[in-house]
């Protein structure tokens, strides 16, 4: 009796053991999987900034910058060359995928504001009143936030990104909204089985992205214990957090 009790007790503790490393080596899988995930979101919106940054940097942009801001330019000189600027940051709207809208304003208000894409006048009388333009009109930089509210019916990010113009030296915000469902489509590509889903998480717990469907915009009830990925120095007050549960 004694010997069945010690060769189960063995049995037992064995078991035990193998569902422990089991359940270990499956957790270390799917952190890496997420880590993975997270460096793919940040090489897409690193790609979104470089476009954008290539746009405005590009000769015939620098071009018609300069043109636009010479003395004595008439009228129509200057509508025609505001109306170039706009086609070539038309380029980006539909040259990638997700971009919904860009704005182009002048810290100086030498330079007519433009825009392209699903657009809104509304902006342009209430970003100058943001923190983020007080910010990003003093020095050159980038960074990404979070958008409470939906821009023409969609959820975006907003990418601001603030430079000086080559030909001028004249500085410049731009702005590119883009739509959530880009980073969505690449979290509903991850799957660990049922009831599990993968989150983008802002630092007001607010759901920025979500591998569910109707997620996001809602505020998350709980924070979760293991944040595999919160970069704050990158996204300014979006924190991107790959959540799976």
């Amino acid at each position: 009796m004694a010997i069945m009790f010690f060769v189960l007790a063995i049995g037992i503790l064995s078991y035990q053991m193998a569902k422990s490393t089991i359940q270990k080596n499956a957790e270390n899988a799917n952190l890496q999987t997420i880590v993975q995930t997270s460096q793919k979101l940040d090489i897409i919106l690193q790609k979104y900034e470089e476009n954008l940054q290539q746009t405005f940097l590009d000769n015939e942009m620098q071009k018609a910058i300069m043109n636009a801001s010479l003395s004595g330019t008439s009228d129509y000189d200057r509508f025609t060359t505001i109306n170039d600027i706009r086609n070539r940051l038309n380029s980006l709207v539909y040259s990638n995928k997700g971009v919904e809208s860009v704005y182009m304003m002048s810290v100086d208000g030498s330079l007519d504001d433009v825009s392209t894409g699903s657009t809104s006048q509304k902006f342009f009388e209430e970003a100058r009143k943001e923190s983020w333009y007080d910010e990003m009109s003093k020095t050159v930089g980038s960074r990404w936030i979070h958008v409470q509210e939906k821009s023409n019916g969609k959820s975006v990010v907003r990418l601001i990104r603030s430079l000086s113009s080559v030909t001028t030296s004249k500085r410049f915000v731009l702005v590119q909204d883009l739509n959530v469902e880009v980073l969505e489509d690449y979290l509903k590509e991850i799957n660990f089985g049922d009831n599990s889903k993968l989150q983008i998480i802002g630092p007001d717990n607010v759901v920025i992205g979500s591998s569910i469907i109707g997620e996001t915009g809602k505020l998350r009830s709980m924070i979760c214990p293991k944040l595999v990925r919160a970069k704050k120095e990158a996204f300014g007050s979006m924190m991107p957090m790959a959540i799976p549960y």
